[in-house]
């Protein structure tokens, strides 16, 4: 195995858990972040959440009591550079039960405006760090496999974020691992199906305290995590934060329900703590885990000192132009009252005017009125005369009309009936001629099946004398057949027992040789010495647990009955034949694929992949014998 593939199987087997069923996932462990350092959640917090510009301590005691080493500490700083920008700096250091990460994290977020108040940010978490063997694990009576002692790797982890927001409603997603580069190695960490995804949905809502509800709010979250070879965590946090101090809880469905509280001071400082209570069973007798988190603000954010600033220079200009305004109102205004006058002096005559002109057009329109009136009239009544005549010529010819389609009606209404009478008259003579034919066929049916009762009564007596005699004739054919067969078959029984005695004999004969053989086999192979190969993976033992002394081809290791069960299915379901031995010596399972004679043989078999069977690596096992 490489070394990533034995770390990758430390972490995910066991090597960082209390016991058998119970398994610590390897990430940062950071699901009750809700404020200060939460960018170490989802890079794009560093925005709005990390409170820049500020300097938090994070530490997290994983099933612990206080007075031990933290397994996870993060000192970070966080500026903001602009309305829609931030950076952030910080150091890392984290136990995930078998190594010990040491290292820094880079953070940027880039926030980008869309049209009806919604919003879609940025952010990226570089994070380098040693990783070596932690010298504190959970389980100090893990065993550690070979390779994995002296591990001590650079590694680099790129953890990119999104969030859509529009007003309060928040949406977001984290790929923690989306990029993991060992240096020392010069290859990927990680393979697609070992990586660890977030999803984040949260809103915000208002609430007034102290009176004003411009720093206060109520933060509920919900999350879901993916992790790879263990179960989805999922659960929430609510935050209720304000200016003078802030409370937490949250459920995980892996971790338990959690609660935290915290005060500020001075106007710049603050320093919060954290208990969380495994609930499930597997959790039973653990420790409660503890976090602490403390922060300094350096004064009021960058942007809002610069937009106070821009305020006050903006007030002091805004005077000095009101007063020379001013003045020039003053001036301005007289001058336009004076005119105003001499204005209103000439619109008030030609007021005067314009009614005397306005009085003699009233006149003449009336008169003109009055006499367009009476023309109007008369000819009105003209025309409604004249209309009242036509009216009564298009009545005349309406009833005209009205009568001949009342007499074409009634005459279509007696035509149909008459055609309805005809038709049922001719639907009564079908039917009384279709029932006469109906009689005659029924009468023609009768008397043929009379006459094919008696012919099949005839036949049947004809029949059942044939069958007689043909019965005795069969008889005497099936005993002699029987007799001639009951011969052959003791024939066959003769000849099969002298075959399968002489078949027995040869199998005696060659069962001495083979056990002959595998004797000599076994003895040579107990004198036969191993030197191995350079970085061939190659162990050996002067016994095993009862095993039969050979060279067993090695597929995997583990420590946990679950992926063990999981392992052989998937060889089984390969087509393979799986075997597994179990040691007591350090509590492992070893699955191999067969067991060798020779060492010749067992290397043929690694170096060809198991005949091409098997593509991933394998290594040795030899049981040297008493």
């Amino acid at each position: 195995m490489t070394k990533r593939q034995l770390a990758l199987f430390a972490l995910f087997i066991g090597l960082f858990v209390r016991s058998q069923e119970v398994e610590l996932p390897p990430d940062f462990r950071q699901l009750n972040l809700v404020e200060f350092n939460s960018s170490l959640l989802n890079p794009v917090f560093s925005l709005d959440r990390n409170s820049p510009e500020s300097v938090a301590l994070w530490t997290r005691w994983q099933w612990q009591t206080v007075d031990g080493d933290p397994t996870t500490l993060f000192l970070n700083y966080t500026r903001q550079l602009n309305a829609v920008s931030s950076v952030g700096a910080g150091f890392l250091q984290h136990n995930t039960g078998v190594f010990l990460l040491t290292g820094g994290a880079l953070n940027y977020a880039r926030s980008f405006d869309l049209p009806s108040d919604m919003k879609i940010v940025l952010g990226l978490n570089v994070l380098g760090y040693q990783r070596e063997l932690a010298a504190d694990p959970f389980d100090p009576n893990i065993q550690v496999l070979p390779g994995l002692a002296e591990s001590n790797d650079f590694i680099l982890q790129a953890a990119p974020g999104v969030q859509f927001q529009y007003q309060r409603f928040r949406i977001g997603f984290v790929g923690e691992n989306l990029l993991e580069y060992n240096f020392n190695n010069s290859r990927t960490e990680s393979s697609s199906d070992e990586k660890v995804y977030v999803g984040l949905m949260s809103y915000n809502f208002p609430v007034t305290i102290f009176g004003s509800t411009d720093e206060s709010f109520i933060q509920p979250t919900v999350y879901l995590k993916s992790l790879p070879g263990l179960d989805d965590q999922f659960g929430f946090t609510a935050l209720f934060s304000t200016p003078k101090f802030w409370a937490q809880t949250g459920y995980n469905n892996f971790y338990g329900i959690s609660a935290g509280a915290g005060g500020r001071f001075f106007k710049n400082w603050s320093i919060g703590a954290l208990m969380e209570f495994g609930t499930s069973s597997d959790l039973e007798g653990q420790d409660p885990t503890f976090e602490f988190v403390t922060a300094y603000t350096f004064g009021p954010k960058a942007i809002e000192r610069r937009l106070v600033e821009n305020d006050e220079e903006t007030e002091e200009e805004l005077a000095a132009e009101t007063e020379d305004e001013q003045e020039k109102q003053e001036q301005e205004l007289a001058k336009a009252e004076a005119l105003a006058q001499e204005a209103a002096q000439k619109r008030q005559d030609s007021i005067n005017q314009v009614r005397e002109a306005e009085a003699l057009a009233e006149t003449q329109r009336l008169q003109q009125q009055r006499t367009d009136s009476i023309a109007r009239s008369e000819r009105e009544s003209a025309l409604e005369a004249e209309r009242l005549k036509q009216q009564q010529t298009l009545d005349s010819i309406e009833n005209a009309r009205r009568h001949e389609a009342l007499a074409a009606a009634q005459r279509e209404r007696e035509e149909r009936r008459q055609d309805s009478i005809n038709a049922v008259r001719r639907q009564e003579a079908l039917a009384a001629a279709r029932k006469e034919r109906e009689d005659r066929r029924r009468d023609s049916i009768a008397a043929v099946r009379e006459q094919e009762a008696i012919v099949a009564a005839r036949k049947k007596r004809q029949d059942r004398r044939r069958d007689s005699i043909a019965a005795v004739r069969e008889q005497e054919a099936i005993a002699s057949a029987r007799k001639e067969r009951e011969d052959r078959r003791r024939d066959s029984i003769a000849a099969v027992r002298q075959q399968e005695a002489l078949a027995e004999a040869r199998r005696v004969q060659e069962q001495k040789r083979q056990d002959s053989i595998q004797a000599a086999k076994l003895a040579e192979a107990e004198k036969e010495e191993v030197k191995p190969k350079a970085g061939e993976k190659y162990e050996e033992v002067a016994n095993a647990d009862g095993l039969q002394p050979g060279y067993y081809l090695i597929a995997n290791v583990f420590g946990t009955k679950k992926y063990f069960e999981r392992f052989m299915k998937t060889l089984s379901d390969q087509g393979l034949e799986p075997k597994s031995f179990y040691r007591s010596l350090n509590k492992y399972n070893y699955v191999y694929l067969r067991r060798y004679n020779t060492i010749g043989e067992a290397r043929r078999a690694r170096d060809s992949k198991f005949g091409g069977r098997y593509p991933d690596k394998t290594w040795i096992f030899r049981v040297v014998g008493d």
